[in-house]
């Protein structure tokens, strides 16, 4: 190894766990922030017209129990997907989605890389027909205290990337999503 690569690493390491202890708390934070979902459907002959990305909504209650696990209540609303067969209009498809969250933190300084799993409800509703679900919701995202000020820390901006792989009625569903916005940590 360099010695330049060496004193990177040393820099790198020492940085992370200096401050680590301003943005590491545990507590309650709640979340809202902007998704951009990502049709992957599957359905049997049908094709998607117009809409194939739209936006939702993202809304997030959690508590981090120690520095490098989290647990999220999650709530999202999805824009409705076009849908139609051949000539024939199926109509929109609206989707929303309430589960739960855990978050594994792989750093807990300033930038806070992150893995999730989590679970939960799935709807979706054509032309006043309703179905549900259970979805698998599986990600990875990043953390991002915009401020040093240990008061200021408080605030957090986000990103994640995550799968939505519904099983049930819905199982034909399956969608990327791409969310961001801010956290307040309590």
């Amino acid at each position: 190894m360099s010695k330049t690569a060496l004193a990177c690493a040393v820099l790198l390491v020492s940085a992370a766990g200096a401050s680590a202890q301003e943005y590491d708390r545990t507590g309650l934070s709640l979340t809202l922030g902007a998704i951009i979902a990502i049709e992957d459907f599957d359905l049997s002959g049908a094709t998607k017209t117009g809409h194939t990305t739209r936006p939702g909504l993202d809304i997030r209650a959690g508590y981090r129990f120690l520095p490098w696990l989290e647990a999220e209540l999650e709530y999202n609303w999805y824009d409705s997907f076009d849908i139609d067969e051949g000539i024939t209009q199926f109509g929109a498809l609206d989707l929303w989605y309430l589960g739960a969250n855990a978050k594994a933190y792989v750093l807990t300084g300033q930038f806070q890389p992150y893995a999730l799993v989590g679970g939960g409800l799935l709807t979706g509703e054509i032309e006043g027909d309703e179905d549900f679900s259970y979805a698998w919701k599986f990600g990875a995202g990043v953390d991002l205290h915009i401020f040093t000020d240990a008061e200021k820390a408080r605030w957090v901006v986000y990103t994640e990337g995550s799968y939505r792989l519904p099983h049930g009625d819905l199982d034909n569903i399956t969608f990327w999503t791409t969310q961001f916005g801010i956290k307040y940590r309590f």
